[in-house]
């Protein structure tokens, strides 16, 4: 959730700020809920040509230090 240590802001703002970050949330969390449907539902699993750019590097990043730990433990994604 958003911080809310600032200590003049009212109640009002507080809902208000909460239910937007709590919205944006919900709406992230149905559509990835959709995407793993649609992984979960193809043949092909997690084995398919993955097209990037160049503003996702730094999450292709993150899943190769993910996976390269995952395989010292013997998981793979």
């Amino acid at each position: 959730m958003a911080a809310f240590d600032v200590p003049e802001i009212s109640q009002d703002v507080a809902d208000k700020t909460k239910a937007s970050v709590t919205a944006a949330f919900d709406e992230d969390k149905h559509l990835l809920e959709k995407l793993q449907a649609s992984v979960d539902n193809d043949p092909r699993g997690l084995d398919f040509l993955e097209v990037t750019l160049g503003a996702d590097g730094a999450g292709i990043k993150v899943r190769q230090i993910l996976n390269k730990k995952l395989k010292a433990e013997g998981r793979a994604l």
